[in-house]
C-alpha cells in the first residue's frame, strides 16, 4: 500500500505510524499501572483498618484495666463489697467483648493469612482468657476483702502485661505481613512493565528497519530524478514525453516545469520589443519636461515673494514665544515652591516618631526615616535597594502576606498588627499602614508604609490579660477564669456523659482576724488557704478566689456524690489547722456548700447558686461543715412563665420608667453626660430593678422591646433638655448583647435620632466588654455603622473580661468604662491599684477616654484623679434619680466634688 504514496507521504506516513505504536504502548502502560495501583491500595485500605480496629481494642483494654485497678484500690478502703463486685463485673464483661471481636478477628485471618499471625491471635485470645479469669478471682478475693487480694491484684497485673505484650506483638505481624504483601504486588507490577517494555522495544526496531529501507528509496528515485534533469537541459531527452517513460511522479513536475519556463522566454521576448516602443514615447517626455523648467522658474520667483512674507510671520511668531517663555518662567517659580513644600514634608517625614519606609512597585526600599533606623536597628545604608521582608519574623503563615498584598493592590491600602524582628534578632509588635501613591504622571506606583512599635501596648495587655483571670494576692484564677472554666468543663460532660461537681467555700471567723490583726495579716492567712486547698485537690481541678473570704473549687470526673464529701472533708480539716503568722497562730474555720452537674443543674450560674445556698445552709447548720444541694432549700419569687406574662404586660401598657446618673467630668466637675437606667413600675410604690428582669427578658427575647423602648425614651428626652440648657449633655444609653445580634440596629437608631431630633454627637451607646468579643468581627461591623452615623460608642465594665488588643485597636470605640469593682477596691495597697492604672494608661495610649464607674469614696475620687482618670460616676457623685431632679442637676451643670473648696468646687489636677 506504500508504494502508491509520494515521497512526501511516505516521509510523513512512516513517523506516523511510530507515534501512533508509541501512544498505544503508554496507553497500555497506564492501565496496568492504575490497575496495580488500586489492587494495592485496596489490600493497604483493609489491612490498615483492621491494624486500627485492633489497636483501638488494645486503647481499650488498658484503660479497662486502669479503671479496674482504681476500683479495686478505692473499695479496699470501704466495707461495700456488693457495689464493689457490681461494677467490677462491668469491667470483666468488656474484657469479654474484647476477646469476643478478637475472635471474629481470629476467623478472618485464619481463612486470609498465613499460619504465623493465626498463631499469634491464638496466643493473645488465650492470653486475653487468662487475664479474664484473674481479673473474675482477684474481683471475687476484693470483694469478700480475702487476705490474698494484694497478692491476686499482682497476679492479676502480671496477667495484663503478659495479654499486653502479646496483643503488641500481634499488631507488629500484622504490619509485616502488610509489607510483604506490599511488596509482592510491587515485584508483579515491575515485571509486567518490564514485558511491556521488552515487546516495545522489538515493534520499534521493526519501525527503524522499515524507515531505513523507504530511506533507500527515496535516494535512488532522487538520483534518478537528477539524471533526467540533466539529460533534459543538455537537449538530449525531449520534453512532453509520455507518463510511462518517467520513473516518479516528481520526475514529470520538473519537466512539465522546464517546458513552461521555455515558453516564458517566447513571451520575454516579445515583452523586449514592447519596451523599446516604450522608452521612444519617454523620450519624447523628456523634450516636453525641458519646456516645462522654464516655467518652474518663474514659479520659483513667485516662491521668492512668499518667502520674504514667511519671514514677516515668524517675527510675528517669535514675539508670540516670548509671552509663552514667561508664563514658562511663572511656572518654574511654582515648581520651586512645590520643592520648598516638599523639602518641608521630608523634614516632617525625617522627624516624626513614627517609622516611614518607601519603596518602589517593585517592593525595593527607595527611603527610609531616622525612626525606622532607631526601632529596627538597621541603618539606611543597610536597607535602601532590599526587600522590606528583610525584617520578617516568620511568625506569619504565607498565607497572610498573600492577603495583605492582595488586600493592598484591590483597595490602595492596608494597615493591621504585625511582627517584625530587629537587626539584633529581637522580634516585636508594630501597628503598620500601608498605601499605595501614584506619581500622577504615568501608571508607576509607589507604596509608603507607616508603623509604630506597640511593644508597650503588647505588654500592658499581657498584664491585663493576667490581672483579668487571676487574682493578684493568692495568684489563684479569679471570678471571670472560674466561670470561663466551668462554662467549659459544663461542654465537656456535656459531650462525654459525665459529672462534676462545684464547691463554694467561705471562711469562717475571717472578719474577725481582719478586725483584730490587719489586712496585712488577713492577706497573708488568704494566701495560706490557698494553698492549703489547692493541695487537697488533683492536678485537673480548678481552684479560684471569687472575692475576699470566699472560694469555689471544680472537681472533676466524679462517680458519686461521696467523692465529692470526701474532697469536702479534707479541705476543712487543712483550713482549721492553725496557721501561724508573725508569731502568732491563727484559727479559722470554713463551710462548704456543694452542687453536681448534671443532677442539680445543668447551667453555670445555676450550679454556682445552688452551691451558694448550700453553704449558707451548711454555715446556718453551725459552720465548720459540708453540705451538699437539695432541691428543697430553692424558693423561686416569682414563677418564670408569670414573670414572662409580667413582662408582655410591662411593655403593653408602659410600666418601664428612666432613672438617671450623671457622668461627671474630674477636670472641671461639669456633667457631660447621664446614663439612662431602666426600672419596671407595675404599681405606684413598687419598683422592680433590671438585675430582677432583665436577665429573663433576654432569655425570652423581649429585651428586644424594652431596648428599643429605652433607647427612644431616652434620646426623646435628652433632645428636651437640650432644647432647654444652655450646655449641651449627652445621653448615655446600654445596649444588651442580644441587641447587638441584630443586624439593622444602626438603622433603628439612625431612624430614632431622626424622629426625636437629638443630634448624633449627643448620643453615647454603651455595650460590655464581653459582647464585644462574642462576636468580634460582626461587632467591628456595627460599631463602625453607628460610629458613621456620629454616635459615640463606649465599652462597659472594661476588665472584667478580655480584650484583644488587636481587636480594641479596630474598634471604633470612644470611651472606656472602668468595672465598678475595681473601682470599688481602690485602697492604698499597690496590688489594688493595678488594673485600674493599667486601664488608665492603655486608654491615653489608644485615645480613648476612661470613664470610672461606682465611685463612693473620696479617696477612690482622689485616686482617680492621680491617674489621670477623665470621668467619674457613683454614689459619691449622685445616685440614679427621676427626670425632675436629673433636670435639676443638669440647670446646676457643674457637681460640688467632696473636699473641694468654694472657690474651686472642682478636682483640677487633670485635664481632659
Amino acid at each position: 500500500m506504500l508504494s502508491r504514496l509520494s515521497l512526501r507521504q511516505k516521509l510523513i506516513a512512516v513517523p506516523a505510524v511510530g507515534f501512533l505504536i508509541v501512544g498505544l504502548f503508554i496507553t497500555a502502560m497506564l492501565g496496568l499501572v492504575n490497575r496495580q495501583e488500586s489492587s494495592m491500595r485496596q489490600i493497604v485500605t483493609e489491612d490498615l483498618t483492621s491494624i486500627a480496629r485492633n489497636t483501638s481494642l488494645l486503647s481499650d483494654l488498658s484503660r479497662n484495666h486502669v479503671s479496674l485497678q482504681e476500683l479495686l484500690t478505692r473499695y479496699q478502703q470501704l466495707d461495700d463489697g456488693s457495689s464493689l463486685n457490681n461494677i467490677g463485673l462491668s469491667r470483666i464483661h468488656v474484657i469479654y467483648q474484647i476477646r469476643d471481636n478478637l475472635q471474629l478477628e481470629f476467623q478472618q485471618q485464619r481463612e486470609i493469612s498465613g499460619r504465623p499471625l493465626s498463631e499469634a491471635l491464638k496466643a493473645l485470645l488465650d492470653d486475653l482468657e487468662g487475664y479474664a479469669i484473674s481479673a473474675e478471682a482477684t474481683l471475687e478475693h476484693a470483694s469478700d476483702k480475702h487476705a490474698e487480694t494484694d497478692r491476686m491484684v499482682l497476679l492479676l497485673n502480671r496477667s495484663f502485661s503478659n495479654t499486653h505484650r502479646q496483643f503488641i506483638t500481634f499488631l507488629e505481624l500484622m504490619g509485616n505481613t502488610i509489607s510483604r504483601d506490599t511488596n509482592t504486588e510491587l515485584r508483579r507490577l515491575e515485571q509486567e512493565v518490564i514485558a511491556f517494555t521488552l515487546g516495545m522495544s522489538i515493534v520499534l526496531f521493526m519501525l527503524m528497519v522499515f524507515s531505513f529501507r523507504q530511506t533507500g528509496d527515496f535516494s535512488r528515485s532522487l538520483h534518478s530524478m537528477i539524471q533526467a534533469l540533466n539529460k533534459l537541459a543538455s537537449g538530449e531527452r525531449r520534453i512532453g514525453l509520455r507518463d510511462r517513460d518517467y520513473k516518479t511522479k516528481e520526475l514529470q513536475q520538473m519537466s512539465e516545469a522546464i517546458d513552461c519556463f521555455q515558453r516564458s522566454l517566447v513571451a520575454l521576448d516579445i515583452t523586449q520589443s514592447k519596451v523599446e516602443e516604450t522608452n521612444q514615447r519617454l523620450r519624447q517626455e523628456i523634450t516636453f519636461k525641458e519646456n516645462a523648467e522654464s516655467e518652474l522658474n518663474n514659479v520659483l520667483d513667485a516662491l521668492q515673494l512668499a518667502n520674504d512674507e514667511l519671514e514677516t510671520r515668524v517675527e510675528e511668531r517669535t514675539q508670540e514665544l516670548a509671552k509663552i517663555n514667561e508664563s514658562l518662567q511663572q511656572e518654574v517659580d511654582f515648581r520651586r515652591e512645590a520643592e520648598k513644600q516638599l523639602q518641608l514634608f521630608k523634614m516632617a517625614v525625617h522627624n516624626t516618631s513614627e517609622a516611614v519606609i518607601i519603596t518602589d512597585s517593585d517592593a525595593r526600599i527607595l527611603e527610609v526615616n531616622p525612626a525606622y533606623c532607631q526601632i529596627t536597628g538597621y541603618s539606611r545604608q543597610d536597607v535602601l535597594g532590599k526587600n522590606p521582608n528583610i525584617t520578617r519574623s516568620d511568625r506569619h503563615e504565607p498565607e497572610f502576606y498573600q492577603d495583605m498584598w492582595a488586600n493592598l493592590n484591590q483597595n490602595g491600602e492596608w494597615s493591621g498588627e504585625i511582627w517584625d524582628r530587629r537587626k539584633n534578632g529581637e522580634v516585636f509588635p508594630k501597628w503598620l499602614s500601608i498605601n499605595a501613591v501614584n506619581d500622577g504622571l504615568s501608571d508607576y506606583t509607589y507604596y509608603v508604609g507607616v508603623f509604630m512599635d506597640i511593644s508597650s501596648l503588647k505588654q500592658a495587655e499581657q498584664q491585663l490579660e493576667r490581672l483579668a483571670y487571676y487574682d493578684p494576692l493568692t495568684n489563684l484564677p479569679n471570678r471571670v477564669l472560674f466561670n470561663d472554666r466551668l462554662e467549659q468543663e459544663i461542654r465537656t460532660c456535656s459531650a462525654d456523659h459525665s459529672r462534676f461537681g462545684v464547691l463554694y467555700i467561705d471562711l469562717d471567723r475571717f472578719k474577725y482576724v481582719n478586725d483584730t490583726l490587719g489586712h496585712s495579716v488577713g492577706d497573708e492567712l488568704l494566701v495560706e488557704i490557698g494553698r492549703r486547698i489547692k493541695s487537697c485537690i488533683r492536678e485537673p481541678d480548678t481552684v479560684a478566689r471569687i472575692s475576699g473570704d470566699e472560694f469555689t473549687v471544680i472537681v472533676r470526673s466524679v462517680h458519686e456524690a461521696q467523692d465529692m464529701e470526701v474532697v469536702a472533708s479534707k479541705i476543712i480539716e487543712q483550713i482549721e489547722r492553725p496557721v501561724q503568722i508573725a508569731e502568732r497562730e491563727i484559727f479559722v474555720g470554713a463551710s462548704i456548700g456543694i452542687s453536681l452537674y448534671p443532677e442539680h443543674a445543668s447551667g453555670s450560674e445555676l450550679l454556682k447558686k445552688y452551691a451558694d445556698m448550700a453553704m449558707y445552709r451548711a454555715k446556718e447548720a453551725g459552720r465548720g461543715r459540708y453540705q451538699l444541694f437539695d432541691s428543697n432549700m430553692t424558693e423561686m419569687n416569682l414563677d418564670r412563665m408569670a414573670l414572662t406574662g409580667q413582662l408582655k404586660q410591662a411593655i403593653a401598657q408602659d410600666e418601664f420608667i428612666l432613672h438617671y446618673q450623671p457622668i461627671v467630668s474630674i477636670a472641671d466637675a461639669s456633667i457631660a453626660a447621664v446614663e439612662a437606667l431602666i426600672r419596671w413600675q407595675p404599681q405606684e410604690d413598687k419598683i422592680v430593678y433590671p438585675g430582677d428582669f432583665i436577665e429573663h427578658a433576654e432569655e425570652t427575647g423581649l429585651i428586644h422591646d424594652i431596648g428599643n423602648w429605652v433607647l427612644e425614651a431616652a434620646c426623646e428626652q435628652a433632645a428636651l433638655w437640650n432644647k432647654e440648657l444652655e450646655h449641651p449633655v449627652a445621653m448615655a444609653v446600654n445596649l444588651s448583647a442580644i441587641q447587638f445580634e441584630n443586624p439593622e440596629l444602626p438603622g433603628y437608631i439612625a431612624d430614632v435620632l431622626q424622629r426625636t431630633g437629638l443630634k448624633p454627637e449627643l448620643l453615647h451607646v454603651e455595650i460590655t466588654e464581653t459582647t464585644v468579643m462574642k462576636q468580634p468581627e460582626q461587632t467591628e461591623n456595627l460599631l463602625r455603622e453607628i460610629s458613621a452615623l456620629g454616635v459615640k460608642i463606649s465599652i462597659d465594665d472594661f476588665g472584667a473580661g478580655y480584650s484583644s488588643l488587636s481587636y480594641l485597636m479596630r474598634f471604633t470605640a470612644n470611651k472606656l468604662k472602668i468595672d465598678r469593682a475595681f473601682t470599688q477596691q481602690l485602697t492604698e495597697r499597690r496590688n489594688d491599684q493595678i488594673i485600674p492604672t493599667a486601664i488608665i494608661n492603655l486608654g491615653r495610649s489608644l485615645h480613648l477616654e476612661t470613664v470610672a464607674e461606682g465611685v463612693e469614696t473620696e479617696f477612690q475620687l482622689q485616686m482617680l484623679k492621680d491617674k489621670g482618670c477623665t470621668y467619674a460616676q457613683g454614689y459619691l457623685l449622685s445616685r440614679p434619680v427621676d427626670t425632675e431632679a436629673t433636670f435639676k442637676l443638669l440647670q446646676q451643670h457643674r457637681i460640688a466634688l467632696p473636699g473641694a473648696s468654694e472657690g474651686n468646687p472642682a478636682v483640677t489636677s487633670v485635664s481632659e
